[in-house]
């Protein structure tokens, strides 16, 4: 580990010395480049002023060059592009320079710049052009070496730099290295202590010996370390907690218990009573004609089929809370099931003069068609009983434009549900005002049953309701895809 501490800081070290150079290199020479630029802008205009003044410019562009040792290359252009002349080679023999950028630029502007790069990338060639007062344009042009070939000149230099920084850096890794391990060490030499009897004898009295001063990297795997006898009691004294919790829970859930006895207690006591009575008015002959005979005969009929709907929804109910045993990724065709609950309860919306209207899609929800068809039996009945005469109900169907669900609502124009009672409708045997609704059958466990299953099928409800306006249900259902056919068959 050392060595690889040595070697890593090492190789970082020369690394980032060595990036920094050819940095600093490339600065250097972009801004050589741009004060390059800046001067042989200067240059030609200067010497724009000085040609418009001579008369022979040619000899004036010859002596000037003769001047500067050959490093100016001079080219005096015509409007139309021609080459005049050329002090590097024969003007005659050059193309048109018409559509070179510092000309074009200097005919339209008066002064143009540009630079072009050599094939071989060893040099850089630097344009100014400037128009004259006769329409002609002059060009002075540099050549400088490039970026690269500026780097190719440093490579002895920079090796050389690189050979003193290694040795420089060799002594300096290794004492580093060094105290880069102290702290390490001493963390070592703490850990071998824990776990120990006097670990455990002062960690009992409360006493933690202090954590050696660390890196910040490290601290918090030497706090975890740390921390691990201090664990053990930590799981204990949670496991006491969870004991605690659980009995809480049992506790809860056996004052949940008492209350759901009481609610089935109450609610199959009821029509109970009222079979009882009115079996004993029969029994006794304690009725005046045939008619009041069939009359409590009716009576005895409806509250046995209350009682039968009441055990039957509560069986139910108890069977879908139990473990999951029916694949809920199977494809339903939501829009026919809507339409078979629709026709079977065509009598009822004769009966209560209520319209249904169904706006609906061939999309096709994960789930089980029968527990479903539960779900659309309950909320299309509630719709209608809830209703007022000559009233509407609509059912739609819609695909949600962020996930991958279908989205149906059950809407009515009934009589609507207060707004502090929205919040309880969902619970077992509640009903919203019994003694309003005393006209209304119903178990109060429809919209319960309802709920559950939709939880099952990852879905969601919600409802909208305002007093003497109506209500609307939501439910949301995972749409029926290939992924998720593929997903319940691994």
């Amino acid at each position: 580990m050392k060595k690889r501490i040595y070697l890593s800081l090492l190789g970082i070290s020369v690394g980032a010395i060595l990036i920094t150079l050819l940095f600093i290199t490339y600065g250097f020479f972009k801004s050589a480049q741009k004060q390059t630029t800046t001067m042989l802008s200067d240059i030609a205009s200067v010497m724009a002023a000085k040609a418009d003044e001579e008369e022979d410019l040619i000899a004036f562009l010859r002596d000037t060059a003769r001047s500067s040792d050959k490093r100016l290359r001079l080219t005096w252009i015509s409007q139309s592009g021609a080459v005049l002349y050329e002090t590097d080679y024969d003007a005659g023999q050059m193309e048109n320079h018409g559509n070179r950028p510092e000309v074009t630029r200097a005919l339209k502007e008066k002064a143009g710049i540009a630079t072009r790069q050599s094939t071989t990338l060893n040099h850089i060639t630097y344009y100014a052009a400037h128009r004259l007062k006769d329409g002609s344009v002059l060009r002075v042009a540099i050549k400088q070496k490039t970026v690269y070939a500026a780097y190719y000149q440093l490579i002895p230099y920079l090796l050389l730099l690189l050979f003193l920084l290694i040795v420089a850096c060799l002594a300096v890794a290794d004492k580093l290295t060094r105290s880069l391990l102290r702290p390490l060490t001493e963390t070592a030499d703490y850990m071998r202590l824990l776990g120990t009897k006097q670990l455990a004898e002062e960690e009992s009295k409360g006493l933690m010996p202090k954590p050696p001063e660390t890196y910040p990297e490290l601290k918090p795997l030497v706090d975890k370390i740390t921390d691990q006898s201090q664990t053990i009691q930590n799981y204990i004294r949670t496991l006491e907690e969870d004991k605690e919790t659980i009995q809480r829970i049992s506790r809860e859930q056996e004052v949940l218990r008492r209350e759901f006895t009481a609610n089935v207690t109450h609610e199959l006591k009821t029509p109970l009573t009222s079979i009882r009575g009115f079996a004993e008015i029969l029994s006794a002959g304690m009725f005046k004609s045939k008619d009041d005979a069939a009359h409590f005969g009716e009576l005895i009929g409806n509250e046995s089929k209350r009682l039968l709907e009441l055990i039957n929804s509560i069986l139910f109910l108890t069977r879908i809370e139990g473990p999951e045993t029916k694949d809920l990724h199977v494809a339903v065709n939501l829009k026919a099931l809507i339409e078979s609950v629709a026709s079977f309860m065509q009598p009822v919306l004769n009966e209560k003069e209520v319209q249904l209207h169904l706006r609906l899609t061939d999309d096709k929800v994960c789930g089980d068609s029968e527990m479903l068809r539960e779900v659309v039996m309950n909320l299309i009945d509630n719709a209608i009983k809830y209703n007022r005469p000559a009233g509407h109900v609509y059912v739609t169907m819609e695909r949600d434009r962020q996930r991958p669900y279908l989205i149906m609502t059950v809407q009515d124009t009934g009589i609507g549900i207060p707004r502090d009672k929205q919040e309880r409708v969902f619970e077992r045997f509640y009903r919203v005002d019994a003694s309003r609704n005393k006209k209304i059958s119903g178990t109060g466990l429809g919209l319960s049953i309802v709920k559950h299953i939709i939880e099952q099928h990852h879905g969601t409800i919600t409802l909208e309701s305002a007093e003497n306006f109506g209500t609307k249900m939501t439910v949301t259902l995972p749409l029926y895809t290939e992924a998720a056919a593929g997903q319940a068959d691994s």
